[in-house]
């Protein structure tokens, strides 16, 4: 009888697994269309503490708004950029080989240039000191940039070796603590290389079908495919690489950002920018 009871005030006393709700939609605004502040095929999000910046290639700007998604101002043209100390880097690839220094107000600072080709770039990310862009060539896919020494570096060619990779389309680059990790879509992975673009180590666990876009910020990196009109962004913890949730979307994303704990997701089908909180 007293085996009994005890068993009894065992089970009475087990708590059910508390489920955590890792994520919460907390705004969405945009809509499709050619005027300034809507949407015709953006390819990167960018976010500050108070603002928001778009590179839309369909209309040839990058779009500045505030976190109500009320459009401020652009830029009159599209091309690679990205954010770092509230200063936009932004590539040039077309009658010169130079990146550009712009404010948040969208005001020109200065500009470096590079005697180098950067034919074929279509996305960067970097720090004040150096970048890693990514091309859709499949004879160099990467390209180290050094801002100090001017120094240029490639690698990363076509294939399913460590440090080569496997797209026709763009590959997603993104600062991981002090290297770059990049989307390698049809190996269905991601990999890891320092900013001297010597390799360091694979993410393979779990990635979704082909993972064309991601961001990353101190706890996650969240990955994602375009090309599915039933997306689902899974997050991995930064340091193991485990799989820990993930976000079904109904449509099809075209780029996520990361300011903080807020993940920006701009679904291109709809024209509009989904802000959820994660945990």
């Amino acid at each position: 009888m007293l085996l009994f009871v005890s068993i009894s005030i065992l089970m009475s006393c087990k708590k059910d697994p508390v489920e955590v709700n890792h994520y919460e939609l907390k705004n969405q605004w945009g809509q499709l269309g050619v005027n300034n502040g809507e949407f015709n095929r953006p390819s990167k999000i960018e976010i500050t503490k108070d603002f928001i910046f778009v590179n839309d290639i369909g209309n040839n700007a990058i779009f500045k708004f505030n976190k109500n998604g009320d459009y401020i101002n652009k830029l009159d043209f599209s091309a690679p950029f990205y954010i770092f100390d509230d200063t936009l880097y932004i590539l040039n690839s077309l009658n010169k080989s130079s990146i550009s220094k712009y404010d948040l107000n969208l005001n020109f600072i200065s500009e470096k240039l590079f005697h180098t080709s950067f034919y074929g770039v279509t996305e960067i990310t970097g720090n004040s000191q150096n970048a890693i862009a990514t091309t859709n060539l499949d004879s160099c896919f990467v390209i180290g940039i050094d801002y100090k020494t001017n120094a240029i570096k490639r690698g990363g060619t076509l294939g399913t070796d460590n440090f080569e990779f496997n797209w026709n389309g763009n590959l997603i680059p993104a600062m991981i603590n002090d290297n770059y990790v990049i989307t390698d879509p049809d190996n269905r992975r991601l990999q890891i290389i320092s900013k001297n673009l010597e390799f360091i180590s694979l993410i393979d666990t779990d990635i979704p079908s082909n993972p064309n876009v991601m961001a990353v910020n101190s706890k996650y990196i969240a990955v994602s495919n375009s090309t599915s009109g039933e997306a689902e962004i899974r997050f991995f913890d930064i340091n193991s690489y485990k799989k820990i949730f993930s976000i079904s979307i109904d449509g099809f994303v075209g780029c996520i950002g990361f300011y903080e704990n807020e993940l920006y997701v701009l679904q291109t089908d709809i024209g509009v920018v989904k802000v959820y909180s994660i945990n």
